[in-house]
C-alpha cells in the first residue's frame, strides 16, 4: 500500500474529524430543551460519545436536564445505569419526568477506578443505552476519561460525566462540556465549553426547577409539605370526640365498671 492510500485511508477515518468538514453527520439525541439544542451545533447529546456536565455544586439541574432523553430511553430495551450518584434517586421525581424505574440500575463504590470499571463495563456491553457517572473531586482523570470515551464509541451508548466545574480547567476526552451554574432567580445557566463542530462559549439559561422556584415564592403555610397542628377534636367527627375519655381514670371506670373503692390509684 503506498504512503498517499494509507494517508486517505486514515483520512477517510470516522473517527478523524476535519475542521473544512462542517456536514459531517453526527447521530445525536435532542437534549428536549429546543433553546439548548439551538446552541449545539448538532442539536443535541452526541451517541457513541462522552458528554461531561462540570458542576457549581451538586443539585443546579443536571438530573432534570438529561430527564428528557433518560425518559425516551427507558421506554426502549437498554438499561439506564447510574454510577455513583451522590444521593439517593428520588424515585417519585423520576416518575414524574417519565423514567421507567424498573431500567433504572444504581451502581456504588468509594474506588475510583471501581466506578470507571463499571462505567466501562455499562458503556460496552450491549445492554445499556445510557450511563451517568459522577467522579469526585477535581483531579484530572485523563486516562480515565479517554477510556469512557473508547467505551461509549464501542458501545454506540451515551455517556454522561458529572464533575466539579474546577476541572473544566483541565484537558478532557469528552466530545461535549458544558458547565452548569444556578443563578439568583432559580434557573439553570449553562455555557457550552467544547463541542464537536461548533464553537464553544454558547450560553443558555433554562428553568429546569420551575416546580421549586414556585414553592419557595410561597409562604411556608402554602407549602405542600406544610401541615399545622390540630387538636384531636379537628380530625374526629363529633360523635368520636364526645367519646373518647379525657383522662385515663374516666377511661378505666368505662372499660372496667368496678366499685370505686376498688379502683387503681392512677399516678
Amino acid at each position: 500500500m503506498s504512503k498517499k492510500a494509507s494517508i486517505n485511508q486514515l483520512l477517510s477515518h470516522p473517527a478523524l474529524w476535519q475542521a473544512k468538514d462542517s456536514s459531517v453527520q453526527r447521530h445525536v439525541h435532542s437534549t428536549g430543551y429546543p433553546s439548548l439544542d439551538l446552541q449545539l451545533f448538532d442539536g443535541g447529546w452526541p451517541q457513541g460519545a462522552v458528554s461531561e456536565l462540570l458542576l457549581a455544586n451538586t443539585g443546579v439541574g443536571e438530573l432534570r436536564l438529561l430527564s428528557p432523553i433518560l425518559a425516551e430511553l427507558t421506554q426502549q430495551s437498554g438499561y439506564v445505569v447510574l454510577v455513583n450518584p451522590p444521593f439517593i434517586p428520588y424515585a417519585p421525581a423520576l416518575l414524574r419526568t417519565g423514567i421507567a424505574l424498573n431500567k433504572l440500575l444504581v451502581v456504588r463504590s468509594n474506588d475510583v477506578s471501581s466506578l470507571v470499571w463499571a462505567t466501562y463495563q455499562s458503556l460496552t456491553s450491549r445492554s445499556c443505552s445510557a450511563v451517568l457517572t459522577w467522579l469526585p473531586g477535581h483531579a484530572p482523570y485523563k486516562s480515565e476519561l479517554r477510556k469512557l470515551a473508547l467505551g461509549a464509541r464501542e458501545g454506540q451508548c451515551w455517556s454522561f460525566v458529572m464533575r466539579h466545574q474546577r476541572a473544566q480547567q483541565h484537558p478532557s476526552a469528552a466530545k461535549l462540556r458544558m458547565a452548569l451554574s444556578a443563578t439568583d432567580n432559580g434557573q439553570t445557566h449553562i455555557q457550552v465549553l467544547k463541542q464537536p463542530g461548533g464553537w464553544q462559549g454558547r450560553e443558555v439559561t433554562l428553568q429546569l426547577l420551575s416546580e421549586q422556584r414556585h414553592w419557595t415564592r410561597l409562604p411556608v403555610n402554602h407549602w405542600p409539605t406544610y401541615q399545622p397542628l390540630k387538636k384531636h377534636e379537628d380530625l374526629l367527627s363529633p360523635e368520636l370526640t364526645h367519646a373518647i375519655p379525657r383522662s385515663v381514670d374516666k377511661w378505666l371506670k368505662q372499660v372496667t365498671p368496678i366499685p370505686h373503692a376498688q379502683q387503681p390509684s392512677i399516678h
